[in-house]
């Protein structure tokens, strides 16, 4: 009797099924993560995002050393990239973070995005900005 089942070179083993899914997870989670790095360049989650790791990154380093670390600006938009910000008013323009845990920063604003940075946890908060060329 000749069925498919008694065939060896019929169909797919399951492991020759296994490596397809796997290359096909890997092939779609490249294509995510492009389309992830195509986002708005405003996009607040984000842009809030990067700004507290720095800001995390620049506390625990303040209080294992015991001394004052600074964010310069040019620092934050050279790891933002695609969105620029800049102080809202010009007396602040740099984050410091000091050995007690606190962070000393001014609000930054891009066009449409103001973030705040809480003083004790450096935690930012954003809120969207009306655009001034209305």
């Amino acid at each position: 009797m000749n069925s498919p089942f008694n065939n060896p070179r019929a169909g797919v083993t399951l492991l020759e099924s296994l490596m397809m899914l796997a290359v096909l997870a890997l092939v779609m989670g490249l294509a995510a993560s492009g389309f992830q790095a195509r986002k708005r360049p405003n996009d607040p989650a984000g842009i809030r995002a990067q700004v507290a790791q720095m800001i995390t990154l620049a506390r625990n380093e303040a209080m294992q050393q015991q001394e004052t670390i600074t964010i310069s600006l040019a620092d934050l938009n050279a790891t933002l990239k695609r969105t620029p910000l800049q102080p809202c008013n010009a007396d602040l323009t740099e984050i410091a973070a000091f050995p007690d845990g606190t962070v000393l920063a001014p609000a930054f604003c891009t066009k449409t995005l103001r973030i705040h940075i809480d003083w004790l946890t450096g935690t930012p908060t954003s809120e969207r900005r009306a655009n001034d060329a209305e």
